[in-house]
């Protein structure tokens, strides 16, 4: 599988989480900062965020294209639109959850590069509604996610899974994400994972599927602190720790269920 990424400001890590399995071989197409220069008042500007996606040169069986965003956003490829909604992704509490939509794109993609363009505009998210203006934040946020299956087969054997602390995963005038809980049911299996912080620790449930295997980043501030299973987590059964990277312990593991628990970065003991 090749997943290819649409990404506008600052909800890269926050969403990663829908779902929150990635594959290896993520291509991050555009990371920007869609920000209120005048930091206040209402951010009312369209943004339009757009980019070429390059594929291997080689038969697609499926694709889809997983979007969400803070505030209302349109999506188009290759110069046609997906999807027929006018207020998406709909109304939400934004400090309890954000809606996505997915979309099966197979037939829209070409074999030459395919372009993926984004309109993202405040909506109920920093826009003027009954609640008032900016509600919930003042920055507007847009990430798109396709997701392209080969042929030939290829795919799910390695897998990336990075949950992102609520220290992270704020945005302004917004509020944290403390759970999460996502599935998917590849060609090798079901892969699971969910998250949830609770004071300074969190804990972290993941399910690899046969002939897969994963890297998984733990949020810490101490690798050594990290246990997995039950046990620390270096010697826990199947898991090989790699390095420390960016507040995270990152860690090498095959097929089965593991649990890991540890302290947040920047939190106390």
């Amino acid at each position: 599988m090749q997943r290819l990424l649409l990404v506008g400001l600052m909800m890269v890590e926050l969403f990663t989480d829908i779902p929150s399995v990635q594959a290896a071989d993520v291509t991050t197409l555009c990371c920007e900062y869609l920000v209120n220069p005048m930091g206040i008042g209402s951010d009312t500007r369209l943004h339009y965020l757009r980019k070429t996606l390059k594929l291997a040169d080689k038969p697609v069986t499926k694709a889809r294209l997983y979007i969400t965003a803070l505030g209302l956003y349109e999506v188009n490829l290759n110069g046609k639109r997906i999807g027929d909604s006018v207020f998406a992704p709909d109304w939400t509490d934004y400090g309890k959850r954000v809606r996505y939509q997915v979309y099966d794109v197979t037939p829209m993609l070409r074999k030459s590069d395919n372009v993926l363009a984004g309109l993202v505009g405040p909506g109920w998210f920093c826009g003027h509604t009954w609640l008032g203006v900016n509600h919930y934040g003042k920055v507007q946020a847009l990430l798109a996610q396709m997701e392209v299956i080969y042929a030939d087969g290829t795919g799910f054997k390695k897998l990336l899974i990075r949950p992102t602390p609520p220290a992270l995963s704020k945005v302004e005038g917004g509020a944290g994400i403390d759970w999460v809980k996502a599935s998917y049911d590849s060609i090798n299996g079901k892969i699971a994972t969910s998250w949830k912080t609770e004071a300074n620790t969190c804990s972290l449930d993941v399910t690899i599927p046969p002939n897969t295997t994963a890297s998984v980043y733990v949020p810490t501030k101490d690798a050594a602190g990290v246990t997995g299973s039950g046990k620390p987590a270096t010697k826990a059964k199947g898991v090989k720790f790699l390095r420390l990277e960016a507040g995270a312990a990152m860690y090498a593991v095959g097929s089965g269920t593991y649990r890991f628990e540890s302290t947040l970065p920047g939190t106390g003991k």
